[in-house]
């Protein structure tokens, strides 16, 4: 069995009790939906390497939060992003919806440039 896979160090993930995980999704409005993994081999935690026993469908949205943690813009929608810039440890988890995406993303996907427009508006 492969071993876990380290987080890469530009990214932040959100861990900590689910009872923490759901106040501050309630608080910003993510919908979020625990799904049964579908029948077959399941796929491995991209953190762990254990199997997977559930996965957690939820809405798109990046939120951009000020230091005082006032929610201060939403973009909504999926963010644009191609096959390459996704890692091959993710893109697995990824259901035939998600890979579409990837090769067409819809009209609503956000791009990285938006972001930091938003990012230099908030400084």
């Amino acid at each position: 069995m492969p071993g876990p896979v380290r987080t890469p160090q530009n990214w932040l993930a959100l861990t900590g009790p689910r009872s923490s995980v759901d106040a501050l999704w309630n608080y910003i409005g993510v919908w979020r939906e625990r799904v049964g993994e579908p029948k077959g081999t399941p796929p491995r935690n991209w953190r762990t390497g254990r199997p997977l026993t559930y996965d957690v469908e939820h809405s798109d949205e990046v939120f951009f939060v000020d230091q005082r943690g006032h929610e201060r813009f939403v973009l909504e929608g999926p963010p644009s992003a191609t096959a390459g810039s996704v890692p091959d440890a993710l893109r697995s988890f990824m259901n035939s919806a998600g890979k579409a995406n990837l090769a067409d993303p819809p009209a609503t996907a956000w791009t990285q440039a938006q972001a930091q427009q938003v990012l230099r508006w908030l400084d």
